[in-house]
């Protein structure tokens, strides 16, 4: 029967699993779960309901419930202050459970090296403006890979 063992580092599971191509650990280093603070690159958030995370390993999800404040700005909207920087490797991406906006669906992404969130439209490239999120609630999940 395969075994688990506690080290200094870890969890470790090389005992039970097969060594795969490509794989470089079977250690799990690093579990964390806490709470954020969203803040908006244009204009103000005036209320965040919960803004929560979980890292597992390398892997963080964050979650958040956030209104945006009113704003005629034409600046791309965008969520800062992520608890962790994302891989400079990938770019992270998410959903958003409800929104206020109902033009278009939105998908969300976290750049590489990032700790900054972008909207965009699913039928375009272009990052919305903070004016279309303006008094407007948005809950969301987004997954990511930190450094």
């Amino acid at each position: 029967m395969p075994t688990l063992s506690m080290t200094n580092e870890g969890l470790n599971f090389a005992d039970t699993q097969t060594n795969v191509g490509g794989m470089t650990s079977e250690l799990l280093d690093h579990y964390e779960e806490g709470t954020w603070t969203p803040t908006s690159e244009v204009g103000t958030l005036s209320l965040f309901n919960h803004a929560v995370y979980t890292k597992i390993g390398r892997e963080v999800q964050v979650h958040a419930s956030v209104t945006f404040g009113s704003t005629s700005n034409a600046t791309a909207q965008r969520i800062a202050g992520f608890p962790f920087t994302s891989s400079a490797t990938s770019y992270g991406s998410g959903t958003v459970g409800w929104s206020g906006y109902t033009n278009y669906v939105l998908q969300i992404i976290i750049f590489g090296s990032s700790t900054v969130m972008c909207f965009y439209p699913t039928n375009s490239t272009s990052q919305l403006d903070a004016a279309a999120f303006a008094n407007l609630r948005h809950d969301f999940t987004i997954h990511y890979n930190d450094q």
